[in-house]
């Protein structure tokens, strides 16, 4: 019976000795973590501190472990004394993940016995503009001077709003809301620069031929002009003529003689080019221009040998006064 009881506590003493079995204990508590900056932003700079208070008999090495949701950040070897004073270590962390996250810290000691463990959980925030606050606190994550309410963009400052959706702030986009119309022409006919539509019948403010009124959008057709009736004179009128004496000459000349008229009664008009007159003293066909031209010619050429006979003259004579003298 004793030897059975004997042999039932050789599997005891022959298992893994847990650390806290060595009376070497390494706690920590959620208290013990901390992280500067308290807050940190998305990508920025980090460190997390632990302070672990080991409760031991005899000196001994332990690790210390950083998790940041799940995965390993760092381990840190600690050393500690009997009785000794609580170990502060960190570790390096630029966090990648926005949001919710937790940090926890692990002890193992000198044999890798799992001892403590902690955590803590903050939120990873934004700074966008990079004022120090974070987006979810700023009121205008940009910094662009639009609050982030207003803005279409909250995380672009170089664009607010595009009614348009064609990828251009409506800043520098000279149609906000592409119905085919500049915005200075809206503000001009009195329609809504950011309205596709402005009074809303579904047609687009281009199109529209009343873009104010949504009871009606097209215009008028035009009145169509009547096509003009022809006049014919009928056969059974007479024409209109004159009757001079034998004798008598007619004062309008030929000019009287304007057209013909036809049997269907219609006349049509053929005046003579170059109308008879003999009392300007010009013949039919040349005006006193051309009369003008043809005499000044033979006036010049005149003139010319008038001119060439006084030389000749004035010539001759000084000859003969040189041969007298």
């Amino acid at each position: 019976m004793l030897l059975v009881g004997s042999l039932s506590l050789i599997p005891y003493f022959l298992s893994p000795i847990p650390a806290y079995a060595a009376d070497c204990i390494l706690s920590i508590r959620s208290q013990d973590i901390s992280i500067t900056p308290v807050a940190p932003f998305l990508n920025q700079s980090a460190r997390i501190y632990a302070t672990v208070q080991p409760a031991c008999d005899q000196d001994a090495e332990g690790s210390v472990l950083f998790y940041a949701n799940g995965a390993l950040i760092g381990n840190k070897p600690i050393s500690y004394k009997q009785a000794g004073r609580a170990e502060e270590v960190w570790v390096n962390w630029r966090p990648t993940e926005y949001g919710e996250t937790t940090i926890r810290v692990d002890t193992k000691g000198e044999g890798g016995e799992v001892g403590d463990s902690a955590s803590i959980t903050l939120f990873i925030d934004r700074d966008t503009d990079g004022d120090g606050i974070g987006d979810r606190e700023d009121p205008d994550d940009d910094n662009d001077g639009v609050p982030d309410g207003q803005d279409q963009f909250p995380l672009d400052p170089n664009k607010t709003r595009d009614t348009d959706g064609d990828g251009q702030d409506d800043s520098v986009d000279s149609d906000d809301d592409n119905d085919g119309l500049y915005d200075f022409e809206e503000e001009q006919i009195g329609t809504n620069p950011k309205k596709y539509d402005t009074d809303g019948d579904g047609v687009g403010d281009k199109q529209d031929a009343y873009p104010l009124d949504p009871k009606r959008s097209k215009a008028p057709e035009p009145a169509s002009m009547p096509e003009p009736v022809p006049v014919q004179v009928p056969d059974s009128e007479s024409v209109a003529a004159v009757t001079l004496a034998a004798n008598e000459p007619d004062p309008l000349g030929e000019a009287r003689v304007l057209g013909e008229v036809f049997e269907n009664g219609m006349a049509t008009s053929d005046l003579p080019r170059d109308l008879a007159d003999s009392s300007d003293g010009v013949e039919d066909g040349m005006t006193w221009l051309d009369w003008v031209r043809g005499f000044g010619l033979w006036l010049l050429l005149a003139l010319a040998f008038l001119a060439l006979g006084i030389f000749f003259f004035w010539q001759d004579k000084k000859k003969r006064r040189d041969e007298e003298g």
